[in-house]
């Protein structure tokens, strides 16, 4: 009874894995979140890497650049 079990939990599994893999992921653009001002040093190595990124990978990414309180205000979860 228990092999059943697992070899249901093994096909359902992989079953669902295959669902997933259909979808396309992410389905809006990627929002990348720099913590630091305009200039700064975080902020250029960004600018150059995500232009790379979107070529690399296929999908959109937008740079939202948000400075202010030591950086609190970028870390703030939505």
């Amino acid at each position: 009874m228990r092999a059943r079990r697992v070899v249901s939990f093994c096909f359902h599994t992989l079953f669902l894995a295959n669902v997933v893999a259909a979808q396309s992921y992410p389905g809006k653009p990627v929002r990348i979140i720099v913590g630091v001002p305009r200039g700064a040093g975080s902020d250029i190595t960004t600018r150059h890497v995500v232009p790379a990124l979107a070529i690399t990978v296929g999908q959109q990414f937008v740079m939202d650049t948000r400075a202010g309180a030591a950086g609190n205000i970028g870390a703030k979860v939505e």
